[in-house]
């Protein structure tokens, strides 16, 4: 008797064997359709109403009609239209679609598809780690990471809250039989449910017990562990032990294969569809309530060429690559000083040194089409590399207010340039300070400094470029806008750490 829970599998199994029926069925019938529309095109006999039947994309399926039944109706239809309309060899094609469907009745039958699949069981493997994803030609051991155990310092497979297996194919005729073991139920995979051979879940589609054993026994298989080997186009890397008596070096041979679970979970993190939105929103400028995480300096590995799937079943929905993560240590930084021995917070050598790849670029651009900056693509260009020099510049100001408070108190600066003393030493709290930081309309100030400095940063390395009043004031609206946007948080950050003081 076949136990309830392992009956429930039945319908899922049902289902997914007439999906590939008609998947099949819906390819010819679509390459039919395309190859009559081209016929048509060139006859001047056939009616518009037999053209507009021909359109898959105006004649689509209602949602109370199979796709089985709407697919046969479709060529039952074309076959009354081309009794009209003689554009093609009927009889051939009618013979043609006859002996298609009647080679997927025969092959899509129950117990003939699963026998079948259960023959090429060992052509597909659940795994961890694809060896396949470093080189599709490679054929070798894939492994089933199932280490519970996990190091805080080091990221790992098991680390994952929710492992994603992957599915290595031998070949991807195989990929059928790899998503017929992925139908899930519960949480719980064909795969899984199959992988102790006393179960009876495809009892009902045997012809007897001994198939059923047979069928148990090859899709175990799957989920098991094959005997380890490795592949001459596999990652391999010989390292060195010394023997006993230390007079002849041995080598033990490791083979790193990359994570197809972790470099899933990685690509589902970058490319879910919330974070699409999100990261539609901040390249257009517009607000979202959530927050946008961005990876920069991410590199692509392309796994395979057209046929992403050879690799491996989820490789294909990545698209056939790996995604690598900057993993190069922090720049070094001194530790950043004020400027209080300044004129101008503009002539110090931090905030230059961090303008400096930025200014180039810019330079490189703006000098080159210094006669033909009004034009919308290069005011485009423009206002790009001024924003990129303003983060600049406002990352260096950021840096320069987390010093202690009061750091311009009688300083160089605060003689040549109060203005600027409001802007980097934002914090004081003396009173005089801060009803005059409140008051005052620095901001303005603090943008045409920004201005200046540009127009003799550029004048300073170009000898055609003579710096204009209306180049510093273009500069100085767009810098305006980004320093109210800055100054609009921290006044809010401000606020809110007083409030919690309170």
């Amino acid at each position: 008797m076949i136990d309830d829970k392992e009956n429930d599998w039945q319908p899922l199994i049902l289902d997914f064997i007439e999906y590939k029926f008609e998947a099949d069925l819906s390819k010819f019938v679509k390459e039919t359709f395309k190859d009559m529309q081209k016929l048509a095109a060139k006859s001047k006999t056939v009616s518009e109403e037999f053209e507009y039947f021909l359109d898959n994309r105006k004649n689509k399926k209602p949602d109370d009609v199979s796709d089985k039944l709407f697919l046969t109706s479709r060529m039952d239809a074309l076959f009354d239209y081309l009794e009209l309309f003689d554009i093609v060899d009927k009889v051939k094609l009618k013979s043609e679609y006859l002996t298609l469907v009647d080679k997927l009745k025969n092959k899509y039958k129950t117990n003939t598809w699963i026998e079948e699949a259960s023959n090429n069981a060992d052509s597909i493997t659940f795994a961890t780690h694809v060896a396949k994803l470093t080189h599709s030609k490679i054929d070798s051991s894939s492994l089933n990471d199932a280490i519970d155990s996990n190091r805080q310092d080091v990221l790992t497979t098991s680390c994952l809250a929710e492992i994603i297996v992957d599915g290595a194919v031998a070949g991807n005729q195989y990929a059928p039989i790899y998503q017929f073991l992925s139908l899930e139920r519960n949480g719980i995979t064909l795969a899984q449910a199959l992988a102790t051979t006393s179960n009876s879940i495809l009892q009902a589609f045997a012809k007897d017990d001994a198939q059923l054993v047979e069928w148990n026994q090859r899709f175990k298989q799957v989920t098991q562990s094959s005997t380890l080997s490795t592949h001459s186009l596999a990652k391999q890397v010989y390292f060195p032990i010394n023997s006993e008596d230390h007079k002849q070096t041995h080598y033990h041979l490791l083979c790193p294969v990359v994570s197809s679970s972790l470099a899933q979970h990685l690509f589902n993190h970058l490319f879910h569809d919330d974070n699409r939105l999100v990261r539609k929103q901040y390249f257009d400028k517009k607000y979202h309530s959530d927050t946008f995480y961005d990876y920069p300096q991410k590199a692509a590995i392309a796994v395979t060429a057209s046929n992403h799937s050879n690799a491996s079943q989820l490789n294909g929905r990545r698209g056939g690559k790996l995604y690598l993560f900057d993993a190069k240590p922090p720049t070094w930084q001194t530790q950043i000083k004020p400027p209080n021995t300044q004129n101008n917070m503009f002539n110090h050598d931090p905030l230059n040194n961090l303008c400096r790849d930025n200014f180039k670029g810019f330079q490189a651009m703006f000098l080159g089409a210094v006669e033909v900056y009004r034009k919308p693509n290069i005011m485009a260009g423009i206002e790009k590399w001024i924003q990129a020099i303003g983060d600049d510049v406002l990352a260096y100001a950021s840096l320069i207010q987390q010093l202690p408070a009061g750091w311009s108190t009688d300083s160089k600066l605060e003689i040549n340039s109060i203005e600027q003393c409001y802007f980097l030493d934002f914090y004081r709290q003396d009173d005089v300070f801060t009803v005059k930081q409140r008051s005052n309309d620095w901001q303005a100030v603090i943008a045409r400094d920004f201005g200046s400095w540009v127009n003799n940063k550029l004048a300073n390395n170009s000898k055609n470029f003579t710096p204009q009043a209306e180049h510093r004031k273009l500069w100085q609206r767009l810098f305006a806008q980004q320093l109210r946007d800055y100054l609009d948080i921290l006044i809010v950050e401000e606020n809110e750490q007083q409030g919690a003081t309170i």
